[in-house]
């Protein structure tokens, strides 16, 4: 009796080992790759992120990348400094920043209800001031009311940094302006 008991201990003990193992080998291990980051730069990276099927994790204001992928995930924003604002050197990367904000942002619009398809455009200008239009098409014989073009306003002004609301203009298909807070 005692030897079987010795045994059962010993397959136990050993089952417990391998299980741990199996644990540490097959663990999705992630290590921050980025924090303190600006909403423009979160939604950058993280869509370069996926394009590049290197998988990630947010944490806060944090972007975890599994530890594997860490030095391919490192290589694709090379040339890239990270301060409180988004430097970028080449102008070709800033581009395609502001196109991913837009699509972000359109695709948010267009998960209402009422809206058909949204096509914002983002005018980025480090002297002029930034803008942004927002051209809507709506389902058939459906519209926003004030209160939803008010909050679809303030969403894309809260998505682009220094955008304010007079600098953003939302038109339907048919060219009408639902809002603009600039005198013409």
């Amino acid at each position: 009796m005692k030897k079987e008991s010795v045994k059962n201990l010993v397959i136990v003990g050993l089952s417990l080992i391998i299980i741990v193992m199996a644990i540490i080998i097959f663990a999705d291990n992630y290590q921050v790759f980025h924090s303190d980051l600006s909403q423009n730069e979160m939604t950058y990276m993280c869509k370069t992120l996926e394009e590049n099927s290197i998988a990630y994790k947010l944490k806060g204001n944090q972007i975890l990348v599994k530890e594997n992928q860490l030095v391919e995930a490192n290589k694709l924003f090379d040339g890239y400094t990270w301060n409180e604002t988004f430097t970028d050197k080449s102008e070709k990367r800033k581009e395609s920043l502001y196109l991913v904000m837009a699509e972000e942002i359109s695709d948010a619009i267009e998960s209402l209800d009422d809206v058909q398809k949204a096509e914002v455009s983002l005018m980025i200008s480090e002297n002029a001031g930034n803008k942004a239009s927002c051209l809507l098409t709506m389902h058939k014989d459906n519209s926003l009311d004030e209160s939803q073009i008010n909050g679809l306003v303030t969403f894309i002004k809260g998505s682009v940094d220094n955008l304010e609301r007079e600098d953003i203009i939302v038109m339907d298909s048919d060219f009408n302006v639902l809002f603009s807070e600039k005198q013409e």
